[in-house]
């Protein structure tokens, strides 16, 4: 209601300057034609025609570029009365597109200084129809030139940091290679010292099961030895399983880090060969190989070391499974014998 009723007060008070303008019938002719004025990224054009009794109609057209290139047209009739080498009047528009605004001009050697309630404020010169078209072409292939700088300086800064992302990943590869080659033949030689209890356990397991089938006797006191031999058996096991999987887990780690290294290696090799090389990702690169080496050196050694584990757990569990045939064939035979 508040932008209504302002509107209506503008409406009013242009009116009342028109009623006061209208015997001025010659003011018009002089203010009549077309108006030009270019600018870094707009261009204006106003065009005046007399109405009779001091009238004037008229068009005002604007056309500007924002820093993105879009471009952004403002398109009104004009209607107002003249006086001299002054104009005022209003430019005709609905409240979607901010309703009714206000404009003056007045004109001085040859300039026509225009202002208007929506912050238009510009001289303008004589000029024709092609001129504003002609302005709004030079602006929109700058424009376009101004996006073509802007996506290429863009593309560039993307590249460079890109590269700067590759030489960063290449050091930071570069020192975890170092942390793996330090930290892992370490581990794989504490898991080979654990898993040295799997001779132990089973012959622990051999010697019970040795025990157990000289207890061929019956009576209660010997089936509270048989199964006690059993639960130490069991006992053993738990602990070979218990080695197993520590050594698994240790395995486990190492070739999860091993195949994160590897692929970290040959995503390097590529973005070295790609385009736009920095000389400081050719620094990186020269020291690459070095850690590469390493690597390939300390995932072997280690490896092998981790697939002797293997076979050592395996034989274990291959003896303990005969162990387990020989107890459950014994109990079946005797554990009735009470």
């Amino acid at each position: 209601m508040a932008g209504r009723f302002s509107n209506w007060v503008k409406s009013s008070w242009l009116l009342s300057v028109l009623l006061l303008m209208l015997p001025l019938h010659a003011a018009a002719a002089e203010l009549s034609g077309t108006f030009v004025r270019g600018g870094r990224d707009f261009v204006v054009v106003l065009q005046i025609l007399p109405a009779g009794d001091g009238k004037i109609v008229g068009r005002l057209r604007t056309a500007s570029f924002d820093a993105k290139g879009v471009k952004h047209l403002f398109d009104r009739p004009v209607s107002g009365a003249a006086s001299g080498d002054s104009f005022i009047g209003k430019l005709e528009g609905n409240w979607d597109n901010g309703g009714t605004v206000a404009i003056s001009g007045s004109l001085s050697g040859g300039t026509l200084n225009v202002s208007a309630a929506n912050g238009l404020n510009v001289s303008l010169r004589r000029g024709e129809e092609q001129d504003f078209n002609r302005i709004v072409e030079l602006l929109a292939n700058k424009s376009n030139a101004t996006q073509q700088e802007n996506a290429q300086r863009e593309s560039a800064k993307k590249t460079e940091n890109a590269i700067n992302a590759t030489v960063s990943r290449i050091k930071a590869l570069r020192f975890d290679i170092g942390l793996f080659a330090n930290a892992e033949p370490r581990t794989v030689e504490a898991k080979a010292i654990t898993a040295e209890q799997y001779r132990g356990l089973t012959q622990q397991i051999r010697d019970k099961v040795d025990q157990l089938e000289q207890i061929t006797q019956p009576g209660l006191e010997s089936v509270s030895k048989r199964y006690a031999l059993q639960a130490d058996m069991s006992r053993a096991e738990t602990a070979t399983l218990r080695v197993a999987s520590e050594v698994f887990d240790a395995q486990k780690n190492f070739e999860t880090q091993a195949a994160k290294l590897s692929s970290g290696i040959g995503e390097a090799q590529r973005a070295c060969g790609s385009p736009g090389v920095t000389q400081a990702l050719r620094q990186e690169w020269a020291l690459l190989p070095a850690s590469s080496s390493a690597f390939e050196q300390i995932n072997k050694g280690v490896g092998d070391s981790y697939r002797i584990l293997r076979d050592a757990r395996q034989k274990a569990k291959v003896e303990q499974q005969e162990l387990r045939k020989r107890t459950s064939a014994f109990m079946t035979q005797y554990q009735y014998r009470r």
